[in-house]
């Protein structure tokens, strides 16, 4: 049977049977390629399709939403926010307490502001050494110990008929940094 090709804005996949049990979805998120692997020996086609579908749909809504790479998301205004607070929604919230955790049960190995490090780090299979000084220059903008979490209390937010919201506050990274509020 050939694969089925979908193309969905600007995206696109392929959805084809490998086997009697297995259907594979292949689709591009995030620079990079996706695989669904999907092992049924009941599901048709179409079937395969729609679930791979809602697979790369959440990939692609993931990647507009955090992507660096993007200047029209949350992730934009975190870091033009020049270290003034911005206000983030409950994913954006509950995403910064997972890097937070991950930050402390690494002790501090894992640091989701270590991204200014790939403009002197590069990654070509051979073994590099950045320049100290430019090293040094963006060290001084990236670290998780340099942000502070402001959480407003549930009781203030459900008086305003809300529900009460996470919310971060700090300055990370100095002019790359994330101030969220």
């Amino acid at each position: 049977m050939p694969p089925a090709t979908t193309d969905s804005k600007s995206h696109s996949l392929i959805v084809e049977r490998k086997d009697n049990q297995l259907w594979i979805g292949r689709f591009q998120a995030m620079a990079s390629p996706c695989e669904v692997l999907l092992e049924c020996r009941e599901l048709d086609r179409e079937a395969a399709t729609t679930l791979v579908n809602i697979a790369a749909a959440e990939a692609w809504r993931i990647e507009q939403k955090f992507s660096r790479y993007r200047s029209d998301n949350i992730i934009a205004g975190i870091h033009a926010s020049a270290g003034e607070p911005v206000e983030v929604d409950g994913e954006t919230a509950d995403l910064l307490d997972y890097a937070d955790r991950c930050f402390h049960l690494s002790e501090g190995k894992f640091d989701i502001s270590s991204g200014p490090l790939r403009n002197v780090w590069k990654f070509r299979g051979e073994e590099f050494t950045p320049d100290l000084a430019q090293l040094a220059a963006i060290l001084a903008k990236v670290g998780w110990r340099k942000c502070r979490w402001q959480r407003p209390p549930p009781d203030i937010a459900r008086r305003s008929g809300d529900r009460p919201r996470r919310h971060r506050q700090g300055v990370c990274g100095g002019s790359h940094g994330a101030s969220v509020k």
